[in-house]
């Protein structure tokens, strides 16, 4: 009986010891797999109104809010749309020790003249852009995860030269891959750009809706 006892003591102690040491490594090599990114908390907020931009404006705006963002500086963006949502959470999710300032104003301007607004103000901290390919809407999805990868934003053939004179430079065009399929799109991202994105979750976007 007394041997058992011993025997169920020890057991226990090394399980413990086990759990115990691997809990310290973790805590020493920082190797706990993180699931979402953990940001900073901003002092500021620069909101911009972003209901007046057309798809491509849309999705240029909002990757390159993305690229800024993950920098992690003092200042975060936040594009807006639809208005009365947004607005919501502003006035009611935001601390009040973070000052938010508002770019353009609730009635917003041209949808171009809002994307410039964002360039002229931040493009210069990304590294560049992604150009999607028209011609095969699931270059969207592969042009959002290099940018990600890359701190870029995704833009459109349309928007290319408009990027290019707030001196945003073009690390990719996806239309010079000529990938003939989404299958082909998405085989190739696999292939070359899973290596480098965090492997613990997989989301599908439909490519046709920004954001």
């Amino acid at each position: 009986m007394i041997k058992k006892f011993i025997f169920f003591a020890l057991l226990i102690c090394l399980l413990l010891t086990t759990i115990f040491a691997s809990n310290v490594d973790m805590l020493v090599t920082n190797t706990a797999p993180s699931l979402w990114v953990k940001f900073s908390t901003p002092e500021y907020i620069d909101v911009v109104n972003v209901t007046s931009c057309n798809f491509d404006e849309m999705l240029a705006a909002i990757t390159l809010q993305g690229a800024y963002n993950q920098l992690q500086t003092a200042t975060r963006i936040y594009t807006i749309q639809p208005l009365e949502d947004s607005v919501f959470w502003l006035n009611n999710a935001i601390p009040k020790n973070i000052s938010v300032n508002w770019l353009n104003n609730l009635s917003s301007s041209g949808g171009l003249e809002t994307l410039g607004l964002l360039l002229r103000q931040f493009g210069r901290y990304i590294r560049g852009a992604i150009v999607y390919d028209p011609k095969n809407i699931a270059t969207i999805n592969v042009a959002t995860t290099m940018a990600g990868i890359d701190d870029a934003m995704v833009i459109s053939p349309s928007l290319k030269s408009y990027a290019e004179s707030f001196g945003i430079k073009i690390l990719a065009d996806l239309s010079s891959y000529h990938w003939k399929t989404d299958i082909d799109a998405y085989e190739w991202a696999v292939k070359n750009l899973l290596p480098e994105t965090n492997t613990k979750m997989l989301i599908m976007l439909e490519p046709n809706i920004y954001g």
